[in-house]
């Protein structure tokens, strides 16, 4: 079964301590996000846009962005796929909320 999740927390280290088995080490030797693996792929989008800013016609700002600073990701799992998918789904289910298809700012192909 595929999973499409859209997950919210309130900062990156949160979603890093639940999710370290999407962790990798990056070729500075630093920990990176990892793209994906068979049965999965992950897009750490991080602060979203709540609503645009509104500026005249010299590019002036009105009224600023509406942010919603928390860390958010998009992370589309196969669990006949993926060995980890159990582990994952478990994990990654108290961050996990519920964007319907037509308001989510990225969708799979």
């Amino acid at each position: 079964m595929k999973h499409d999740l859209c997950l919210r927390a309130d900062a990156e280290a949160d979603l890093i301590a639940a999710l370290p088995m999407l962790r990798g080490i990056g070729e500075d030797g630093a920990a990176v996000w990892r793209p994906g693996a068979p049965g999965w792929a992950l897009l750490v989008i991080g602060p979203m846009v709540r609503a645009d800013a509104v500026v005249d016609d010299e590019g002036a700002v009105l009224t600023p962005a509406e942010m919603d600073t928390r860390c958010h990701a998009n992370l589309l799992l196969d669990d006949e796929r993926c060995p980890d998918a159990t582990t994952i789904l478990v994990a990654a289910a108290p961050l996990t909320i519920d964007v319907p298809r037509e308001k989510r700012r990225v969708v799979w192909s």
